[in-house]
């Protein structure tokens, strides 16, 4: 019995609507935000990092995703009313959108890298960012 009270007291991710239970072996309903590469809908397929990923997690939960197009503030609302069960599309840590819905953890820690041809200056304001580089050595074709 205490065991469970103390599980029940930490912080473990709760489902209180079912959506799992519901989900599994039926329809995952998904809002997809246009924001190559992380989702996007060409020729109204969807395509994407992220869609991959929720389509991997629907297969492994025998669901078929039914896909919704929209802005980032319709699909929101309709995921914090239940409309929608995710929203995939680049969403990041900063979204205003924190209040309103669970993030996944951070998948993707990125760099950015800019490089310029031999002999040019590189003179560039970067506004105090911290900024590292490197020679590459450029093979001749023949």
């Amino acid at each position: 019995m205490l065991a469970a009270l103390a599980l029940a007291a930490c912080g473990l991710p709760r489902d209180p609507g079912g959506t799992l239970d519901r989900v599994s072996g039926g329809t995952l309903r998904a809002g997809l935000i246009e924001h190559p590469p992380w989702a996007s809908s060409e020729a109204g397929s969807p395509t994407g990092v992220e869609v991959e990923l929720l389509e991997s997690l629907a297969e492994d939960l025998d669901a078929e995703v039914r896909w919704t197009t929209g802005p980032e503030s319709e699909l929101i609302d309709a995921l914090e009313l239940g409309e929608l069960d995710a929203v995939v599309g680049g969403l990041t840590g900063d979204s205003p959108w924190m209040s309103k819905a669970a993030f996944t953890a951070p998948y993707l820690a990125t760099r950015m890298v800019v490089g310029v041809s031999a002999g040019e200056s590189a003179a560039v304001d970067l506004g105090g960012l911290e900024v590292a580089g490197s020679a590459v050595a450029r093979a001749g074709v023949g």
